[in-house]
């Protein structure tokens, strides 16, 4: 497992020497111990290494295993022994041996988990690493595929007979979608991380050049530009200082005469649609990766201070605010009167419309929740982050129908028809194998599998597969988009 994996191990990477004396000697402390971390009814073991320091005599190196996330012995800092007490990364987490020596007493860090500080009670055991089984299923059909030349990270949009998929070089794609032949390709002046939004014949596409272009949606041509933000967008990429994994932008929306835009910059603002001229703009002074979403008369949108917000639409003056606890960076899915999104506090949220109170959660361990939700007769649907799973709850209580491990990052919204639904996978192609860059296909009420497209794994140490939601109508296609540059059409087998 490596720094890149997820913020739980970029998080953690060993912190500098401290120099807090050792007051004890370290052999009653090293070795392996195990607890069971509970919380909202549901229970996940968790696992600690403490090994000798050959770098500072009577230190420690931590070691932690999570299970659940495929983690297993990954270091996350240093300690020393202070009485009867385990000082972690400079006081960052703290155990406490008990008076027999036999349990080690804390609760669960910030750097960890966020939020909570679950209780902690550690004996001795070892949790040994399990090597991931996945199902035996047949591969989807490859109709088509073509190399754009780019990484592919957004979001696909799947119009008429017309894929569009925007690129890391800045080009807009249109594609025939039965044959696979380009329609068109139009150039912006940035890289491309949002989707596509098709209105009134334009293809309306943000950009980290700053800029709204509109292109026309049957040539291609360039109609108009809206400026969002006065500086491009900066992406620091994930393992270099800053890094926020950002790696989304939010898309525009269009309510009546409204055009909606969220910027990276951290405005929201609503336009008049055919002239442009502002209406009103809110500066949260927070990135918004998560497009606007128009209900009841509000403008709901996720901000990466934490924070969802409900804004008057014909105002902007805001209605309320939620305070999730860790960044919101995915775009609100609204059924059934409540906004339900996910946090990187690893917490589905189900909040209340009308007044912004919270009517349930369900949580993740030690997963952000980066997807989208999208739903469809009475179940929404979401992916996690390291948890590597895809999820079918009831909007109106959280509850599980059924979850399936896609062992890898599912960042995209779901892609929905009327019988199947579908996401893409991404992982490290030096990770080990436990997590995979795929796409899957699962029959949408039982969450049985269908078929599973495994995708290449590049050498060295990089991101590869699926990051942005699938594009699916309602026949036999999915279509994806990959980091390495394709665009690629599967069918069932």
């Amino acid at each position: 497992m490596t720094l890149q994996r997820r913020p739980f191990l970029l998080a953690t990477g060993l912190a500098p020497w401290m120099s807090a004396p050792a007051h004890a000697a370290a052999e009653p402390w090293l070795g392996d111990w195990t607890a069971t971390m509970l919380h909202a009814g549901e229970s996940t073991p968790f696992g600690l290494r403490l090994e000798a320091d050959d770098k500072a005599p009577g230190g420690l190196l931590v070691k932690v295993s999570a299970p659940v996330v495929q983690v297993w012995d990954v270091p996350v800092g240093r300690a020393v022994i202070d009485g009867e007490r385990l000082v972690v990364n400079d006081g960052a987490w703290v155990l406490v041996r008990s008076r027999d020596g036999r349990r080690l007493l804390g609760s669960t860090p910030a750097f960890l988990v966020p939020r909570l500080g679950l209780p902690l009670v550690f004996t001795r055991g070892r949790l040994s690493p399990q090597e991931r089984k996945l199902p035996a299923l047949p591969e989807p059909r490859v109709r088509w595929r073509a190399q754009l030349g780019a990484p592919l990270w957004a979001d696909l949009l799947l119009a008429g007979d017309t894929v569009y998929a925007g690129d890391d070089s800045g080009v807009l794609h249109a594609f025939h979608t039965a044959s696979g032949l380009p329609r068109w390709q139009a150039r912006t002046g940035g890289r491309l991380r949002a989707r596509p939004l098709l209105d009134a014949g334009e293809i309306l596409l943000p950009c980290d050049d700053g800029q709204l272009y509109a292109f026309d949606a049957g040539r291609g041509s360039e109609r108009w530009r809206l400026p969002l933000q006065a500086e491009p967008v900066q992406r620091i990429a994930p393992g270099q200082p800053g890094a926020r994994f950002d790696r989304f932008g939010a898309s525009a929306a269009v309510h009546g005469d409204l055009l909606l835009t969220a910027s990276h910059a951290g405005t929201l603002a609503a336009w008049d649609r055919s002239t442009r001229a502002p209406r009103w703009q809110v500066d949260i002074g927070h990135s918004l990766l998560g497009t606007p979403v128009v209900a009841q008369g509000l403008v709901v949108v996720g901000a990466f201070d934490g924070s969802v917000r409900a804004y008057e639409l014909a105002s902007g003056r805001e209605r309320w605010r939620f305070q999730t606890g860790e960044a919101v960076v995915s775009t609100v899915w609204v059924e059934s009167g409540l906004a339900i999104v996910g946090s990187r506090s690893y917490e589905l949220f189900a909040l209340r419309l009308a007044d912004g109170g919270e009517a349930w959660r369900r949580y993740h361990w030690f997963s952000w929740v980066e997807s989208a939700v999208n739903g469809r007769d009475g179940r929404i649907y979401v992916g996690s982050s390291d948890g590597a799973h895809l999820s079918c709850l009831d909007p109106t209580s959280g509850r599980v129908h059924w979850r399936q491990d896609v062992a890898g990052w599912a960042w995209g919204q779901p892609a929905l028809d009327a019988r199947r639904v579908a996401i893409g996978t991404a992982a490290l192609s030096g990770d080990g194998g436990s997590h995979r860059g795929a796409v899957w296909r699962f029959d949408r009420p039982s969450g049985r599998p269908i078929w599973r497209l495994p995708l290449p794994v590049p050498a060295g140490t990089a991101s590869y597969g699926v990051t942005g939601s699938l594009a699916m109508g309602e026949g036999t296609e999915v279509f994806a988009g990959t980091l390495a540059g394709e665009l690629l059409c599967l069918s069932d087998t």
